[in-house]
C-alpha cells in the first residue's frame, strides 16, 4: 500500500494541474468583438451619429450606452427564435474621414457573424435612408 502512494501522489499533482488549466481554458462573460459591417456615409459624422440614435431602436434593439464624443453607441439586440439569433450586442462607432464618416459596426461573438451583419445591413439602411431624406450639410 505504501509503494504505491506515489503513483497516487503523482496522479493528484497530474490531475490539480489539468483542473487548473481547464478553469482558465473557460470561455468568459466578456465580449470580444468582430466587426462585421463597414460603411461610408457622405455625410458629416454628426449628422450620421443623429439618425443612428434616432434610428437604431427598432425590431427590439435598445441603446445600452452611448458616448456623443466619441459618436459611438452600444446597442442589444434581443433573442429571435424566428431570426435565430440568440441575442447581444453591438458596437457601433462613427468617425470621421475625408469625403464624410464612417460608420463601423461590431458584434460581441455570441451570434454567427452573418446573422449580425444581416442586423448591422438593416441599421445601415435605415440611417441611409434618413439621412437621403433629409437637408444635406456637407
Amino acid at each position: 500500500m505504501v509503494a504505491t502512494l506515489p503513483f497516487f501522489s503523482g496522479c493528484a499533482v497530474v490531475a490539480a494541474a489539468q483542473a487548473a488549466i481547464l478553469v482558465t481554458s473557460l470561455p468568459s462573460n466578456e465580449p470580444h468583438w468582430v466587426e462585421t459591417n463597414r460603411f461610408e456615409f457622405a455625410y458629416p459624422v454628426s449628422d450620421v451619429y443623429v439618425q443612428l440614435t434616432q434610428g437604431v431602436e427598432r425590431n427590439g434593439r435598445k441603446i445600452v450606452e452611448k458616448d456623443e464624443t466619441a459618436h459611438t453607441l452600444l446597442v442589444s439586440y434581443p433573442f429571435s427564435l424566428l431570426q435565430n439569433n440568440w441575442g447581444g450586442t453591438l458596437k457601433i462607432t462613427c468617425a470621421a474621414t475625408e469625403y464624410g464618416s464612417t460608420v463601423t459596426i461590431q458584434g460581441d461573438g455570441r451570434d454567427a457573424v452573418p446573422r449580425v451583419r444581416a442586423i448591422g445591413d438593416e441599421v445601415l439602411e435605415e440611417v441611409g435612408s434618413a439621412l437621403r431624406r433629409g437637408p444635406r450639410t456637407l
